[in-house]
């Protein structure tokens, strides 16, 4: 995209399964990211949302195995159903804290997720938000924060603190 470009919307799955797209530059400009925008780009293998941006809808990222790092804005106030499902290479995140509730399945099955770090200002966790991270072994979740039972499930080796 050109630096002055005026685009404000990526669309419904406009890049989903692009597997040579490995790393995309977004306009400031960007309001809207649609729900399965990036979905199964297999080399993607980082992202940088613009700070324009306010909710990561559903699946926008889901099944992005390569993907490694993403910068999360502060502007960002949802993360929504399955939007990091399977990304197996995601290493860490850090929810910005506008966010108020991670849904379902949002980060199912992101195995190398090691580091989370979680904002005293969210307030739940749903069920299945974190199924199947092998590599978390420990979460600080601030008192306020209501967590699902099943939230971490599956985390053999997790310690909730």
């Amino acid at each position: 995209f050109e630096m002055n470009s005026s685009l404000n919307s990526v669309n419904r799955c406009a890049f989903e399964g692009c597997s040579s797209l490995n790393d995309i530059l977004l306009p400031s400009s960007l309001k809207n990211i649609g729900s399965g925008a990036f979905a199964k780009c297999s080399s993607l293998s980082r992202f940088s949302i613009p700070s324009s941006v306010d909710r990561i809808k559903l699946a926008t990222f889901a099944d992005c195995k390569s993907l490694v790092e993403i910068d999360i804005p502060s502007s960002i106030v949802s993360i929504e159903k399955y939007a990091f499902y399977r990304c197996k290479s995601l290493k860490k995140i850090s929810i910005p804290k506008l966010i108020l509730s991670i849904q379902k399945f949002a980060f199912y099955q992101c195995s190398s997720l090691s580091e989370i770090t979680i904002p005293d200002s969210l307030q739940t966790i749903e069920a299945n938000s974190f199924r199947k991270c092998s590599s978390l072994s420990q979460v600080l979740i601030p008192s306020k924060v209501l967590a699902d039972s099943n939230a971490f499930s599956k985390n053999t080796k997790i310690i909730l603190i």
